[in-house]
């Protein structure tokens, strides 16, 4: 009798998918309140930034905010959020290692912010042990400077 090896890669990968539909968001895919729609101007805009590298892609995933789970919008990889202060919680690629962090600040309506990461470093290392994440307003072209950063012990606790 052939006895069929498996392939732990793709087991693995098959339990994550199984995993992460099961997770529902209770918001809409790209906003982070509950109700209507309100414009842009109205809402703060957060964006995850990503570089794409051969087999070595770096990229911030929003996957709570206020320990709600949400859906980043495909298109430009962002969440709509009320004005005010939230804790987002981001599942980051660093190298080859998965990471998670919850960052604390405060978002304007109107303002859009992008969740980044030193792309030279990215581009020249294949792991930057130096990696480490900062939040532009990018209506302000500056960083934002009050932000609580929380590491977290599990990529795993993004599901």
């Amino acid at each position: 009798m052939k006895m069929t090896r498996f392939n732990p890669l793709l087991i693995s990968i098959f339990f994550v998918s199984v995993l992460w539909s099961g997770c529902s968001s209770k918001y809409i895919a790209g906003r982070g309140y509950d109700g209507l729609e309100l414009p842009k101007d109205n809402v703060a805009i957060i964006r995850g930034d990503r570089i794409g590298r051969f087999l070595n892609d770096q990229y911030v995933t929003i996957c709570k905010i206020d320990n709600n789970v949400v859906t980043m919008d495909k298109n430009n990889r962002s969440v709509d959020v009320l004005p005010g202060s939230h804790i987002i919680k981001v599942l980051y690629s660093a190298g080859k290692l998965l990471n998670a962090v919850d960052l604390t600040f405060k978002v304007e309506a109107g303002h859009q912010y992008l969740i980044t990461f030193d792309k030279k470093s990215v581009w020249e290392t294949q792991f930057d042990p130096g990696f480490y994440l900062w939040i532009e307003d990018v209506n302000k072209n500056e960083k934002v400077m009050d932000v609580t950063s929380s590491p977290l012990k599990s990529p795993f606790s993004c599901f």
